[in-house]
C-alpha cells in the first residue's frame, strides 16, 4: 500500500466523524449559542463566525421564503410542549447567570 493510500484510509474515519456531526441535530442550547454568536458579533460590526452565520442565514432564509414563526420553526427557539423554559431563561442559564 502506497504512503498517499495509508493516509487516505487514516483520514477516512475522521470524515465519517465530521460528516455525522454534522449531520445529527442541533440541540436547542446550540441553536440558541448559535444565534446569539451570529447576533453578538453582527452587533459589533463583525463577520459571525461561520456555522453561526449559516444557521441565522439559513433560518432566515427559509422564513422570508417559505413562512412561518421564524423563532419556532426556523430557528427552533421555543420551549418544548410543556416546558415553561423561554429561550432567555435558557440564554441565562447556559451563561450561570445565577439572579435571573
Amino acid at each position: 500500500m502506497s504512503a498517499k493510500a495509508r493516509w487516505l484510509d487514516a483520514l477516512a474515519p475522521r470524515e465519517q466523524e465530521e460528516r455525522e456531526q454534522e449531520e445529527r441535530e442541533l440541540t436547542r442550547s446550540e441553536r440558541l449559542a448559535l444565534f446569539h454568536a451570529a447576533c453578538a458579533a453582527l452587533a459589533e460590526g463583525k463577520t459571525p463566525p461561520a456555522p453561526a452565520a449559516i444557521f441565522l442565514g439559513t433560518a432566515g432564509l427559509a422564513w422570508l421564503q417559505g413562512g412561518g414563526s421564524l423563532e419556532a420553526d426556523h430557528l427552533r427557539l421555543t420551549a418544548p410542549r410543556g416546558s415553561h423554559v423561554t429561550p432567555t431563561t435558557l440564554w441565562h442559564r447556559l451563561i450561570g447567570d445565577e439572579d435571573f
